[in-house]
């Protein structure tokens, strides 16, 4: 209806308004739509105003972020925040602010990102824009996750979800009980990430928006990806996992943030197959994720990616790209980089090539190195439920631990945590 009605706009304003409508509409089904080029060539094309020239170039940076294509994205975004503050034009203020809050987030850029997140939480208890404070409490979810603060993470999630509810945004709340079943899944709380993931595909199913369906797709796969093949959920991921497979031939595939999800997720549970096939596949599969990951400046999944695609060089028997992957990826996070995802992951790849290779003493160290990033988010659990769960249920993080009683490294703030059952 969005699209007859702008073909028979009146006038540049109207034009621009109807426009504006479809851009919404857009936003929510699937922000990354090719489609959605109408609705912000449109509202460039009927700018009739200061603000109206600030709105149209808010939408082409944020449909731009959407689909991981354009230059100076985050700049622009910024740019284009501040304008429309200064016009009093909060709503185009607080979307502006809460992608480039994202965008922040995912680059490392900590402090920038959580200004932005108090912007946004003002904006929403000054100005009353309810979106505001679901963008604000997705961001603090994302930082603190990065930084270990697991149970401070999985609280800002809830709030997310919740402030979604009160707003009435239903894409926002299928997208965000979907990121909950995530940060469930990286801390091995299978039952509760699943239930949580089923219900953001649900609701994203239910409303019909094709991008929240795909985002809680890919989460799905992740899921897969960490706790191995179940049956019941073939049903729900055989398009992504069709749609991965077609993109390990290499050809050209969108280098955006969920597209690059689903190709390492499905890359990651290829490497659980033993053939030939799967493994070229998963290696094919991991490269691309991870180069793009790279590329786009995603660097909170970076260091995770280049380590599972180390490892998928060694299970395909390359050995020496493995070691030069797996090293890469400790190096960067020994440097400072930080990641959303469980570092142990990156630790047991390189000491299982290292004992591989015959490097007794660099598969001890990989595992030495590794404790420290494991105990600090295991401090993000205390007084939780979760914390024997995270050191038991994730593979990486018992396979680490295993290989650490192998070499007697086992910290004792581990050792406590795995003989109570719970902290």
């Amino acid at each position: 209806m969005a699209e007859r009605a702008l073909a028979f706009a009146d006038d540049r304003q109207q034009g621009f308004r109807r426009a504006m409508y479809l851009d919404e509409a857009w936003a929510r089904l699937d922000p990354r739509a090719s489609d959605r080029e109408t609705s912000v060539s449109e509202l460039e094309a009927n700018v009739y105003d200061e603000a109206s020239q600030v709105r149209a170039e808010g939408a082409r940076a944020r449909f731009d972020a959407a689909r991981g294509a354009g230059m100076d994205i985050t700049e622009r975004l910024l740019d284009t925040r501040d304008r429309a503050a200064s016009l009093g034009l909060h709503d185009e203020e607080a979307r502006c602010s809460a992608a480039a809050a994202s965008r922040l987030a995912f680059a490392g850029s900590f402090a920038p990102a959580e200004e932005e997140a108090s912007r946004l939480l003002s904006l929403a208890n000054d100005k009353g824009i309810l979106s505001a404070a679901v963008d604000a409490w997705q961001t603090l979810a994302i930082l603190r996750q990065t930084l270990g603060q697991l149970s401070a993470a999985l609280d800002a999630r809830r709030n997310a979800v919740r402030a979604a509810q009160r707003a009435g945004l239903k894409e926002r709340e299928a997208m965000l009980t979907t990121n909950l079943g995530f940060a469930l899944t990286t801390i091995g709380a299978r039952k509760e990430a699943r239930t949580s993931l089923e219900a953001g595909l649900a609701l994203a199913d239910a409303i019909g928006s094709r991008g929240a369906v795909r985002h809680a797709q890919m989460n799905l796969l992740g899921f897969a990806a960490t706790f191995g093949g179940d049956k019941r959920l073939d049903a729900y991921l055989a398009e992504p996992r069709t749609d991965a497979d077609a993109d390990a031939t290499g050809v050209w595939t969108s280098p955006d943030r969920s597209n690059l999800g689903v190709l390492f997720y499905r890359g990651w549970e290829l490497i659980r197959n033993t053939g030939d096939t799967s493994c070229g596949r998963a290696r094919s599969l991991l490269q691309l994720a991870a180069e793009g990951y790279q590329a786009s400046d995603n660097r909170d999944v970076l260091p995770v990616a280049l380590g599972v695609w180390g490892e998928a060089e060694r299970r395909c028997g390359n050995r020496e790209r493995a070691l030069e992957l797996t090293k890469r990826a400790a190096e960067l996070l020994e440097s400072g980089a930080h990641s959303l995802l469980n570092e142990s992951t990156v630790y047991l790849a390189l000491h299982d090539v290292c004992a591989e290779s015959g490097d007794e003493e660099g598969a001890r160290d990989a595992v030495r190195r590794g404790l420290p990033h494991l105990e600090r988010r295991l401090k993000g659990l205390q007084r939780t439920s979760y914390a024997n769960l995270f050191l038991s249920e994730l593979p990486d993080n018992a396979g680490l631990l295993g290989a650490a009683e192998s070499y007697g490294l086992v910290p004792d703030s581990i050792q406590r945590v795995l003989e109570r059952g719970v902290s």
